[in-house]
């Protein structure tokens, strides 16, 4: 008899402390840190073309490429496209406090003897804001000014701040006349 109680002690033993271990690995799992798609990232610079003969006219701009000064990359609009574009949502460089980026609009990229590069120096505050875990950080940024710089041959006839403070794409924070 004794010897039974102790085998019946032994598997109830085990089996709690199996039970046991699967309650604790259970009780531990964490949901996935994902970032989902709807939460907001960092927003780009939005700009819309309008026309400066009529300035409540959207004049698309064909052809456009968007460089940025000290910056190797840029973005091309239109040349593997063929679409005309009323606005567009540059990216701004990131960080804490006054930053400027140099923007070249380039106006009929692809026709060599057409080609006019134009150049805005965008000065803005960039404030970080800890979204979660998973997403990590984005920038806000509020606008001090924006300065098209003057040349021979300017396709842009001003840009205007409409909106200073971006948080998110869903406005124009900038018109960009031509």
């Amino acid at each position: 008899m004794l010897y039974f109680w102790k085998k019946f002690k032994m598997k109830a033993f085990i089996h709690i402390l199996l039970f046991s271990v699967f309650l604790s690995a259970v009780s531990g799992c964490e949901r996935d840190d994902l970032c989902a798609e709807a939460i907001p990232k960092t927003p780009g610079l939005v700009m819309r073309f309008f026309s400066s003969a009529n300035t409540d006219s959207l004049l698309p701009v064909t052809n456009m490429r968007v460089k940025f000064v000290g910056i190797n990359d840029s973005l091309t609009i239109g040349s593997s496209f063929t679409f005309s574009l009323d606005s567009i949502a540059i990216p701004l460089k990131t960080g804490v406090g006054e930053l400027l980026t140099q923007i070249v609009l380039i106006n009929n990229a692809t026709n060599t003897q057409l080609r006019n590069a134009d150049t805005l120096d965008v000065h803005y505050l960039a404030d970080k804001e800890f979204i979660s875990r998973a997403c990590g950080f984005k920038n806000n940024f509020v606008l001090q000014n924006i300065t098209l710089r003057a040349d021979t041959n300017n396709w842009i006839s001003a840009a205007q701040i409409i909106n200073d403070t971006i948080q998110d794409e869903r406005k124009a924070a900038v018109r960009i006349f031509h």
